[in-house]
């Protein structure tokens, strides 16, 4: 596997996941590029597995305005048919804050 296709599954793994999100924490632009292109290529995948869906939730809590951005309108496009996950109320709380601080 190459350095994508790793974290592709490192994202439905329960270790994996909480090695994704160390890493996160350590704000490496070449990573948090590569993890973004994972989690946008493969959004519905991703957002609907366990270990997946809280790596994105941590994303959302801590990755910059423009990843933030992509994820949330995203997730609620493709989750408005699910009553409630945590990438959905996270997803509408960022918006909410956003749409506050441009008022």
């Amino acid at each position: 596997y190459n350095y994508n296709e790793k974290i592709k599954y490192m994202l439905k793994d329960q270790n994996g996941s909480k090695y994704i999100q160390k890493k996160i924490e350590e704000k490496s632009p070449e990573f948090l590029h590569k993890l973004y292109e994972q989690i946008k290529n493969n959004l519905y995948d991703i957002i609907t597995d366990q270990y997946g869906n809280y790596v994105v939730q941590y994303c959302i809590n801590v990755c910059d305005y423009e990843i933030n951005k992509i994820i949330s309108t995203s997730s609620l496009v493709l989750l408005e048919n699910i009553i409630s996950t945590g990438v959905k109320d996270k997803s509408i709380k960022w918006i909410n804050l956003i749409l506050h601080k441009e008022k």
